[in-house]
């Protein structure tokens, strides 16, 4: 899979970094999922970018500072275990939390060293609180 890390315009960062509620980037394969995110997000303030593989996000955190990253745990390519610890070189105070329909969802998170995390399917609600659950606190480090 090709990444261009340079498609990011200066206007679109500029757009993103001044977002009132945080920024948001979430890592998401399915498009109806991260669509629904975006769109949910943004209307409560949030900034919000979505890409759909773990290789995009790392381009966008090299170049955009985030406070979260909401990511699926089945994705195609890069692992899991992988993509956080690149997330935690880059960018170690960003809050992470981890979407899956696994039903060993926290056991999962803490073998990825995640301290918070949803299980799928989720509402509107859920997503919003455990979003200000992963906000309001540092990311657990493995």
């Amino acid at each position: 899979m090709s990444v261009d890390c340079n498609a990011l315009s200066s206007n679109e960062v500029s757009n993103y970094c001044t977002a009132p509620a945080g920024r948001i980037l979430i890592v998401e394969d399915d498009c109806d999922t991260a669509d629904s995110l975006v769109l949910a997000l943004a209307c409560n303030g949030h900034g919000v970018r979505a890409v759909n593989s773990r290789e995009a996000a790392l381009c966008v955190l090299e170049k955009l500072p985030q406070d979260l990253v909401i990511m699926d745990l089945r994705m195609p390519g890069m692992s899991a275990r992988e993509f956080v610890c690149e997330l935690r070189q880059l960018q170690p105070e960003c809050a992470v939390l981890l979407m899956t329909a696994d039903t060993r969802a926290e056991l999962v998170a803490a073998e990825l060293g995640i301290q918070h995390w949803i299980a799928k399917p989720f509402d509107l609600d859920g997503i919003l609180n455990r979003i200000a659950s992963a906000t309001d606190h540092a990311p657990a480090i493995a």
